[in-house]
C-alpha cells in the first residue's frame, strides 16, 4: 500500500502543485479584498499568454521596433494607452503584484501550521546472503496539529512486515498506534500567544492589499505626470520652432534693410546671433525629449528600440480647458485624507501589532509548565492491524522550566516596549505629515491658479509687443534689440504657460491621491482622466 501511494504521489507534476498554490492564494486575496474593499476584484499575478490585450500589444511592439521591416510603425500612445501598457508590461507594477501574491502564500503557510499534517513514509529493504536473507518493509502514518490553546497533538500509526526468504516462514507482522498531547499551562498558553504568527500573517495580507492599492494610485500619477511632461516638451519645441521661424524672417528683413543702407550692420549681427542661439536651444530641447522618451519607455516596461508617437490632441484639449478652479475646503480635504489614507490605516494597525508583541515577549518571561499525555496501543501478536486493548498504556508528565536566566527574553521584552512607543510616535508623525502634504498641495494649486492668470496676461502682452515692435522697426522707430527682447519675452511667457498647465494637472492628481479619492478601475492602472472638478470639489466639501 505504501509503495502504491508513493507512486501515485510521485505522479503529481510540479505544474499541478503550482496550480493548487495559485488557487489557494487567489482565494485568500479575494477573501481579504472583501474585508478591505467590501468587494472582490480581478487579480492575476501573471497575465495569461493568450490575453488579447497583451497579444495585440506584443504584435504592435514587433512592428514598432526600429529595425522592423520594411519600416517601423510607431506605437501610438495616448494617456489611456500608456497606462494600459504599464499595466501589461510594467516591471515595477509586476513586482508589486508579486509582492502581494507572495504575502497570500505566506498566509497559506501560516494557516497550514494549524491544520492536520499527514505524513506517510516507510522503507523497503533486503539484507543477508544466499543462505540467510531477510526482506522487510515498514510504514509510518503520522498526523499532527497545533491548537489555538498552544497545544500540539501527535498521532502515529506504525506498521512493519518482515520475512526470512531462505526459511520460508510466514510474514512477521507488528503495528503500533501512538497518540500524544502536549499542552502548555503557563508560558505559551492561550490563543493570543499560540495564534500570533497566524494573526500577523492575516494582517500582513491586508497591509499588502492596501499598499498595492496605494501603489497603483501613486504609479498612475507618476505615469500621467511623465506623459504630460513629454507633451509639454513637445509644445516647448513647437514654441521654439515658431520663434526660430520668426527670427529668420526678421533676419531676412533686416538683411534687406542693411543692404539698402537703412540699418547698421551690428543690428543684423544681433539678429543672427539670436537665430544661432535659437537653433542651439532647439537642438538641446530635441535631445532632452529623446532622453525623456527613453525614461518613459523604462517606466512603461517598453524595449528601448520601440518607436513611439504621442497623441498631441490631449495637450491641445488641456490648453483649451485651461485651469478650472478647484475650490476645495482645506479642513474637509484633511478630513478626507485622515479618513481614507491607506498608509494611515496600515500605520495604525502597526501600532496594534507592536502592542501585541509586548504581550508576546512578556509571556516569554514566565515559567514554563507543559502537560504531556500519551496513549500507546499495541497490536495483537496474531493480527498486526487489530488493537490489543488489554495492554494499552497511558502516560502523563509535567515539564517545568523555572525562569532563572531570562536575559535574552528580558531584553526582547524591553525592546518590544521601545518598538511600541516608537510606532506610536511614527503614527503621530505620519498624521502630521499627511495634514501638511494636503495643505501644501492646496496651496500649490492656489498658487498655480494665480500664476496661470498672470501668464495668460503676459502672453497677450508679449504678442502685442512683438507685433508693435515689428511695425516700429519698419517705420525706423525701433532697433533690433527691441524686437529680440520682445520675442524672447513671448517665448518665455508661452513656455511658462505650458509648464503651468502640466504643473496644475499633476498637482490636481497628487491632491486626489493624497486624500485617497483618486478612483481607479478594479484591475490594472486605468482611470478616467476627465476629472469632474465640480463633483470632486463637492465631494471634498462633504
Amino acid at each position: 500500500m505504501a509503495l502504491v501511494l508513493a507512486v501515485l504521489l510521485a505522479g503529481c507534476s510540479s505544474e499541478s502543485y503550482r496550480k493548487a498554490a495559485d488557487e489557494e492564494a487567489l482565494a485568500i486575496l479575494h477573501e481579504k479584498q472583501e474585508e478591505v474593499f467590501g468587494e472582490t476584484r480581478p487579480f492575476t499575478v501573471e497575465p495569461p499568454p493568450e490575453d488579447p490585450a497583451r497579444v495585440a500589444l506584443l504584435e504592435a511592439l514587433a512592428q514598432a521596433r526600429t529595425d522592423a521591416e520594411p519600416a517601423p510603425v510607431p506605437l501610438q500612445l495616448d494617456l489611456a494607452r500608456s497606462l494600459e501598457v504599464a499595466g501589461l508590461l510594467g516591471r515595477e507594477f509586476q513586482n508589486q503584484k508579486e509582492t502581494l501574491f507572495v504575502s497570500a502564500l505566506s498566509l497559506s503557510n501560516a494557516r497550514w501550521e494549524f491544520d492536520w499534517h499527514p505524513t506517510l513514509s516507510g522503507t523497503v529493504g533486503i539484507a543477508g546472503n544466499r543462505r540467510d536473507a531477510d526482506v522487510s518493509t515498514s510504514a509510518s502514518l503520522t498526523l499532527d496539529r497545533a491548537l489555538a490553546t498552544g497545544a500540539s497533538i501527535l498521532g502515529r500509526l506504525l506498521g512493519s512486515l518482515s520475512r526470512s526468504i531462505t526459511s520460508g516462514v510466514p510474514w512477521d507482522r507488528s503495528a503500533l498506534l501512538t497518540l500524544g498531547l502536549t499542552q502548555p499551562l503557563l508560558r505559551g498558553f492561550g490563543p493570543d500567544i499560540a495564534l500570533e504568527s497566524l494573526t500577523q500573517a492575516e494582517r500582513n495580507v491586508v497591509y499588502s492589499l492596501r499598499s498595492f492599492e496605494r501603489f497603483r494610485r501613486r504609479h498612475v500619477v507618476v505615469i500621467t505626470a511623465d506623459y504630460y511632461d513629454l507633451l509639454q516638451q513637445l509644445d516647448r519645441i513647437d514654441i521654439e520652432e515658431a520663434n526660430l521661424r520668426n527670427l529668420k524672417v526678421s533676419f531676412e528683413l533686416q538683411q534687406a534693410l542693411y543692404e539698402a543702407g537703412k540699418l547698421p550692420k551690428f543690428q543684423v549681427d544681433q539678429n543672427e546671433q539670436s537665430v544661432l542661439s535659437s537653433e542651439a536651444t532647439l537642438l538641446r530641447l530635441r535631445e532632452s525629449l529623446k532622453s525623456a522618451l527613453d525614461a518613459f519607455k523604462i517606466t512603461l516596461g517598453l524595449p528601448m528600440d520601440t518607436e513611439l508617437a504621442l497623441a498631441r490632441q490631449e495637450f491641445a484639449d488641456l490648453q483649451a480647458r485651461g485651469i478650472p478652479e478647484l475650490a476645495l475646503d482645506p479642513v474637509r480635504a484633511v478630513e478626507l485624507a485622515l479618513e481614507h489614507r491607506l498608509d494611515l490605516k496600515i500605520s495604525q494597525d502597526r501600532v496594534e501589532d507592536a502592542k501585541r508583541q509586548v504581550v508576546i515577549t512578556a509571556d516569554a518571561l514566565r515559567m514554563g509548565l507543559d502537560l504531556h499525555l500519551d496513549v500507546i496501543i499495541p497490536s495483537k501478536d496474531d493480527n498486526a492491524w487489530q488493537a490489543d486493548w488489554k495492554t494499552v498504556s497511558l502516560g502523563a508528565a509535567l515539564d517545568w522550566d523555572l525562569p532563572i536566566d531570562r536575559t535574552r527574553q528580558r531584553n526582547a521584552y524591553r525592546s518590544a516596549i521601545i518598538t511600541y512607543e516608537r510606532s506610536v510616535r511614527d503614527h503621530e508623525l505620519l498624521l502630521d505629515t499627511v495634514k501638511r502634504e494636503v495643505r501644501a498641495r492646496l496651496r500649490d494649486l492656489g498658487q498655480i491658479e494665480q500664476d496661470y492668470k498672470i501668464q495668460l496676461r503676459r502672453v497677450k502682452l508679449a504678442v502685442s509687443q512683438v507685433d508693435e515692435t515689428n511695425e516700429k522697426i519698419r517705420a525706423g522707430r525701433a532697433i533690433t534689440r527691441d524686437l529680440l527682447e520682445a520675442q524672447e519675452s513671448l517665448v518665455s511667457a508661452q513656455s511658462a504657460l505650458s509648464r503651468l498647465l502640466v504643473s496644475y494637472k499633476t498637482a490636481q492628481l497628487e491632491l486626489l491621491r493624497d486624500v485617497e479619492i483618486l478612483t481607479l478601475d478594479p484591475e490594472g492602472l486605468k482611470y478616467d482622466d476627465r476629472l469632474d472638478t465640480d463633483r470632486t470639489a463637492a465631494d471634498a466639501r462633504g
